[in-house]
């Protein structure tokens, strides 16, 4: 019996590592803050209700390339679930973000630099093209870490300059020429 319970135990631990995309998704806002401060790492947070996120786990979050992608950017992954019970602390952080950021529909998946601050948006729905997905998300996630960093490829800062809906600052100084 005492085998059993352990077996059922480790099964339910494994699947609702998976529903959240894997091992390493929090639920608290506010440490995963924390951990992106102490390294400046960005945060991805998917916010999802119901099976809402069935598709984008399976085409995206589940897969190992995700995975080696979201570790090799050191990510800061965070998962607001609204069809799970949580404590009223972290129902505030789920409703404040939910708030600042204008979410109405589901999956929203957001980009955040290490002050919260949004970065862009990674839409995703059913015809969405894994992909495509993970380009964009690529493209956000380098944007984050070359924040203040000129660009020297015309075409990557026209890239860049699309995805995160953000100006360019263009330098043409000359040192080339």
């Amino acid at each position: 019996m005492k085998r059993h319970t352990t077996a059922f135990l480790a099964v339910a631990l494994l699947a609702t590592s998976a529903w959240a995309g894997g091992s390493g998704w929090q639920k608290d806002l506010d440490k995963a803050l924390k951990t992106a401060k102490k390294g400046s790492k960005p945060i991805l947070v998917e916010f999802t209700e119901g099976e809402a996120s069935k598709d984008i786990n399976k085409k995206i979050f589940y897969t190992g390339k995700f995975k080696s992608w979201a570790k090799k950017n050191k990510l800061v992954l965070v998962e607001i679930n609204y069809s799970k019970k949580v404590s009223t602390k972290i129902a505030k952080q789920y409703a404040d973000l939910k708030a600042a950021h204008k979410i109405e529909s589901f999956p929203t998946i957001l980009l955040l630099d290490a002050e919260g601050k949004s970065l862009g948006s990674l839409p995703f729905d059913a015809r969405t093209k894994p992909e495509e997905w993970m380009g964009k998300a690529n493209d956000l996630v380098e944007a984050a870490s070359g924040a203040g960093g000129w660009i020297t490829d015309w075409e990557k800062a026209k890239k860049l300059s699309k995805t995160t809906k953000k100006p360019m600052l263009v330098d043409f100084n000359g040192s080339d020429w």
